[in-house]
């Protein structure tokens, strides 16, 4: 990327949101392009199938997903070097794994359904971790509760159609300053690190690692 153009280099260390939506938009519309192409010449009635099923559910498809290597100059540091000047920029913390949760899957978008009005009803829920969503709030703020519905407008009761729902795996870890690099006579410093769908399941305490992510402040919440 800095031998293509150093200031986008520079633009997706200091506005990781932005850009790594900018860029894996690109990929899904390249990749469903690609498919979309390939698809060309099928049978009629199986491809109004399709369309007519996914105007009724939502579709589980391939999401991909971006990353970033190499030089990361002064954002490359420990938990130590963590301060609020890097906060909102994409950083490479190195750190053993000292403490981890459990795979938790978390929900994304459930589908119900209402056998008064034989009707159903989807529902896509907000996720602070999801760097998509956050650079769309920053353009257009998401309103409204993530309540799980059990009722509908009219306080008709509705059934959660579990085989429909989407979910996504997550994990929380906790990253600590490896004891070389701690100064003398100080305690070590660690910072807590959330792991979505496939990077979950894949650390154990004890391992040393090279963590890159958007460093971000979130409340305090027990793992």
């Amino acid at each position: 990327m800095r031998h293509f153009d150093h200031k986008l280099s520079d633009y997706a260390v200091k506005n990781p949101i932005e850009a790594i939506n900018m860029f894996e938009t690109t990929l899904d519309s390249v990749v469903k392009d690609q498919k979309d192409d390939a698809g060309k010449g099928g049978h009629p009635e199986k491809q109004a199938a399709s369309t007519t099923a996914d105007k009724a559910f939502p579709t589980k498809v391939m999401k991909y997903y971006v990353t970033f290597e190499g030089n990361f100059g002064r954002n490359h540091v420990t938990p130590r070097g963590l301060k609020s000047l890097l906060i909102g920029n994409l950083v490479s913390v190195q750190g053993i794994v000292t403490k981890m949760s459990i795979v938790k899957p978390k929900i994304q978008t459930s589908v119900h359904y209402c056998e008064a009005t034989r009707k159903g009803l989807v529902k896509h829920y907000n996720d602070p971790n999801n760097l998509g969503d956050q650079a769309e709030d920053a353009i257009k703020p998401v309103s409204g509760n993530d309540t799980f519905p059990t009722k509908d407008a009219n306080d008709n009761p509705i059934s959660a159609e579990y085989g429909y729902c989407m979910y996504k795996d997550t994990q929380t870890v906790v990253i600590q300053e490896m004891p070389e690099y701690a100064p003398p006579g100080q305690l070590p410093r660690s910072v807590t690190v959330i792991l979505e769908n496939d990077l979950v399941d894949k650390l154990k305490p004890g391992d040393r690692v090279e963590v890159t992510g958007v460093y971000k402040t979130r409340p305090t919440t027990k793992m």
